[in-house]
């Protein structure tokens, strides 16, 4: 895409990469936005906040039977994005015909998944490295479980109930409509 014409509006660099979506002026590598360097010059995408967070829960599942309770924790990233600039790319966005949306969302996919490939292969390089991994998998269980230290008031009597009617002959079906309809009453 080089252009002998044109040069860097800010360096005056030949080796352009880019004309920048926002101002239409010619930008080199150095000084292409850190975000998006294929459609932005440095100083049109520089107000982008990306704030992280980790989320987490945990969820508990306990069996009557058994008396496991089995806690599964859970986490996952939230990545929200704030600033004038932001708001600027998520307008232009909505600008674009459907035709013009497709090439683009199928460039960003690609550029997506190379991103994603390279931060694997670090991480994955790096915990190696950490752990003296010579290739090896290890697996990591997210659930635990363990005998409960004893049922809790309602628990007990749930269990009670149960029993009993499995004594006297109700299915799992039956004994859960009955418990429904006391719910109902009380």
């Amino acid at each position: 895409m080089s252009n002998s014409c044109q040069k860097c509006y800010l360096c005056d660099s030949e080796e352009i990469v880019g004309t920048c979506a926002k101002c239409h002026r010619a930008y080199c590598m150095q000084d292409a936005s850190k975000t998006d360097p294929a459609n932005y010059c440095d100083d049109c995408l520089r107000d982008v906040v990306i704030e992280e967070r980790i989320i987490s829960r945990t969820d508990r599942d306990y069996d009557l039977w058994s008396e496991e309770l089995t806690l599964t924790r859970s986490t996952s990233k939230l990545i929200q994005f704030r600033g004038i600039d932001w708001m600027f790319a998520c307008e232009e966005i909505c600008k674009l015909s459907t035709e013009q949306l497709k090439p683009r969302l199928e460039y960003h996919k690609a550029i997506v998944s190379l991103l994603q490939s390279e931060l694997t292969a670090r991480s994955v390089k790096k915990t190696h490295e950490v752990h003296n991994i010579d290739g090896h998998r290890a697996t990591v269980s997210k659930s635990v479980r363990h005998k409960a230290s004893g049922l809790n008031p309602d628990q007990k009597k749930m269990k009670t109930m149960f029993e009993q009617a499995i004594k006297m002959g109700l299915s799992m079906e039956q004994f859960f409509d009955l418990i429904k309809g006391q719910e109902k009453v009380q």
